[in-house]
């Protein structure tokens, strides 16, 4: 933890500024996304049709990212997590075969994980 200072000609609250800094930020988490939690062992692809896929798939995975930083931003979410901590809560959730009639379920969630999810209005029981 620690201080940050912004400077600022603006007629607006501090908060906001903050904010609009934090979308800032919020590409340039986009790009550390793709670099590290992409795998890219894909791009030393041998064919075409392959090296397409593996860059549609990282354009879709963007794309998800993206709405989840939006879905944080439209319930003011933002200002306590960021989609990095979201993506850390929900590692760990899986869908398990029950082998019953009943068929998939979704793991155990932790309160504090099912409390952000419901406020971001995903339902992984759907």
């Amino acid at each position: 933890m620690g201080y940050f200072s912004f400077c600022s000609n603006l007629d607006v609250p501090a908060k906001e500024i903050y904010l609009s800094y934090k979308q800032r930020w919020d590409i340039e988490q986009c790009f550390d996304y793709l670099k590290n939690s992409v795998s890219t062992t894909a791009s030393y692809a041998h064919s075409d049709d392959y090296f397409r896929g593996w860059t549609f798939l990282n354009h879709v995975s963007l794309l998800y990212y993206y709405g989840l930083l939006n879905a944080l931003r439209n319930t003011r979410m933002d200002e306590k997590y960021s989609a990095q901590d979201v993506l850390k809560l929900t590692k760990n959730i899986y869908l398990v075969n029950t082998g019953s009639s009943a068929g998939n379920q979704v793991s155990a969630i932790q309160k504090k994980t099912r409390e952000v999810l419901e406020a971001i209005n995903v339902d992984l029981l759907r």
